[in-house]
């Protein structure tokens, strides 16, 4: 299965034991694809770089992260330029999705789960995910 992780959830999963680090867990352990595109580990990289995050973690375990995070996922080239988000700085998550042929897309971001489905793209809470991959 290929599943697009929001920066987000990403954000999560490198700084807190909860949900979106069981479905990253799952992710590795059940053999599925993370689609990831260049503008998601740019949008990380500067993120994970402020302060309110570098309080959590060294610049040293946000690399290893995003090393290991690198290992399962494929890297896609964002072609479209869907416009559907509120929010239009984000709709190149939803370019990911598309162009990466996931069949998920994981968000905590409200604007983004209003819509539940994009061109056929299950969007999906951690929660939601996690209950998906533990079937």
């Amino acid at each position: 299965m290929r599943i697009v992780l929001d920066t987000n959830i990403l954000i999560s999963a490198l700084i807190t034991d909860g949900t979106p680090r069981a479905v990253l867990h799952e992710i590795i352990t059940r053999d599925h694809k993370i689609i990831i595109s260049r503008k998601i580990i740019e949008e990380f990289v500067k993120i994970t770089a402020t302060p309110r995050i570098r309080k959590y973690v060294t610049k040293d375990e946000v690399t290893r992260f995003l090393q290991d995070v690198s290992l399962i996922s494929k890297l896609v080239v964002i072609r479209s330029r869907p416009s559907v988000v509120r929010d239009h700085k984000d709709n190149f998550i939803m370019a990911t999705a598309h162009d990466g042929h996931a069949r998920y897309l994981v968000t905590g971001d409200n604007d983004i789960l209003t819509l539940r489905k994009f061109r056929g793209i299950k969007i999906v809470t951690a929660n939601e995910m996690l209950k998906i991959l533990e079937q």
